[in-house]
């Protein structure tokens, strides 16, 4: 059965407020009272916002450009410590080849060295037999030279008259005269080849003393050959102009002569062969 207890009171007036007239019972509020803008703020304020605006534009574009900078910085620097790294790298290797060519040069040194202290014992070796060979021979040489000129001057005083004498000292005096004559040129061609030596000796950086002292030697005695085969040619024309008298004498002299002549031309070969030698080391 349904509950209708409240039914009879509906009809009956509410006692309560109803929602409507409670809102129109509310006291009036103030009104706020709006304060117009002056123009001039908001311009200041416009302003301010652009510069902020600006601000925050330039420090991005400043942060920017230093990041840009930065990474820029770091490639070079990295490409800076690459180059380094190789510049280093051909650096030790350099030294490296450097330090070879050193030990290298250093040993070529050393080795050049002792062929120079071994071109010199040799070259003193061969003066020394030269020395002990060749001075005997020169003071003989000079030795005769002198006994020559005596002879030939006691001569000029011995004369004699033999037809087939005279002929044959003619014969042997042209022949005497043909190899005087051939020495010589043979001796001046031993000078020329001499003083070429010596000037390549003197091209050198380091010449050696030992073959500087040599050459020096081989010089004078070459000189002191000349000097004797100039004195024997003055001989043989002083012999061709004595009288014919005596010939078999003077033709003893004229045979003394192509010994000495034999005994000059066999040192000339000797000297020869030692230039031959020193050219040979020199090269």
């Amino acid at each position: 059965m349904t509950d209708n207890r409240y039914d009879e009171y509906d009809d009956l007036p509410s006692v309560s407020i109803a929602d409507d007239d409670i809102d129109s019972r509310h006291y009036g509020r103030p009104k706020t009272i709006v304060k117009k803008s002056s123009p001039l703020l908001a311009f200041v304020v416009f302003l301010l916002v652009i510069a902020v605006a600006a601000l925050g534009g330039v420090g991005y574009l400043t942060i920017d450009k230093l990041r840009k900078e930065n990474a820029s910085l770091k490639k070079s620097q990295q490409k800076t410590l690459t180059i380094l790294s190789e510049v280093t790298g051909k650096l030790s290797a350099t030294g490296a080849d450097l330090a070879k060519t050193t030990s290298k040069r250093e040993a070529q040194r050393v080795k050049m060295k002792e062929q120079l202290e071994l071109a010199h014992t040799e070259i003193r070796k061969l003066w020394d037999l030269s020395n002990k060979r060749n001075k005997p021979d020169i003071v003989a040489n000079q030795q005769a030279a002198e006994k020559n000129a005596k002879a030939i001057a006691k001569l000029t005083n011995e004369l004699g008259d033999k037809a087939s004498t005279v002929e044959q000292l003619a014969k042997d005096y042209k022949t005497s005269q043909a190899k005087i004559a051939t020495l010589t040129t043979e001796l001046a061609q031993l000078k020329k080849a001499n003083a070429k030596l010596s000037k390549q000796l003197n091209k050198q950086p380091r010449s050696n003393p030992a073959d500087e002292t040599a050459i020096s030697v081989l010089t004078e005695q070459l000189n002191q050959l000349e000097q004797t085969v100039a004195t024997l040619s003055a001989q043989q024309k002083l012999a061709g102009q004595q009288d014919k008298a005596k010939q078999a004498d003077l033709l003893k002299q004229v045979e003394a002569h192509a010994e000495t002549l034999k005994a000059i031309d066999a040192f000339r070969r000797q000297v020869n062969n030692q230039l031959l030698q020193i050219k040979k080391k020199l090269k």
